[in-house]
């Protein structure tokens, strides 16, 4: 995200900032497409090579449109205009955050509803159904096999709940980088680095 925020204002004196922003996006999302790939024994290098590419698509785009927003305000309200534009991603991710959470589990209670492995008691099955950490705990108190069958299989509903919302991710920032790049960002402004 470092190297993406100090080379967007320098992108910026030779292009547009729509299409530095949409670019930045679609790579965000080309990211998130990668996360949809995460699980299984890969899951980790998957997990890291899509947030590396995430957020080498998110750093540009929010430095410019920081810069942008900023660079748009008279220079008496320059200071309410930052703090504006840094609480407003703040708000964002945590909105953002909240809702594929929600994304998640509703995809891993769907998977896990009635499906616990055979031989599962009742209790641990509870805990299959209700979430990824209950289950956990409940694995650990039942015997080797029958534990790392009912783990195995709570890890399999939470990769695809994380896939989803990836890929619930990957459509909204597609849509986005569609919309800046059809709108433009009005009111073509200069961006200082």
């Amino acid at each position: 995200m470092l190297a993406g925020s100090t080379l967007a204002p320098r992108l910026a004196r030779r292009y547009e900032p729509a299409r530095i922003i949409g670019a930045g996006l679609a790579l965000s999302a080309a990211g998130y497409g990668v996360l949809t790939q995460a699980g299984g024994a890969h899951a980790l290098p998957v997990l890291v090579a899509g947030a590396v590419i995430v957020s080498a698509g998110l750093g540009p785009m929010m430095a410019l449109a920081t810069a942008m927003v900023v660079g748009a305000a008279p220079p008496e309200r320059q200071g309410a205009a930052a703090a504006i534009s840094s609480t407003a991603p703040q708000l964002g991710g945590a909105l953002g955050i909240a809702l594929l959470g929600s994304v998640i589990t509703a995809v891993y209670r769907g998977r896990t509803d009635g499906a616990a492995p055979e031989g599962v008691p009742a209790d641990a099955a509870g805990a299959f159904e209700d979430d990824l950490s209950a289950t956990v705990t409940a694995a650990e108190r039942l015997p080797g096999p029958v534990g790392d069958e009912l783990l195995g299989a709570a890890r399999g509903a939470f990769e695809s709940g994380f896939q989803v919302a990836a890929g619930v991710c990957a459509a909204l920032t597609v849509a986005t980088a569609v919309l800046v790049a059809r709108a433009g960002v009005r009111g073509r402004r200069r961006v200082s680095p």
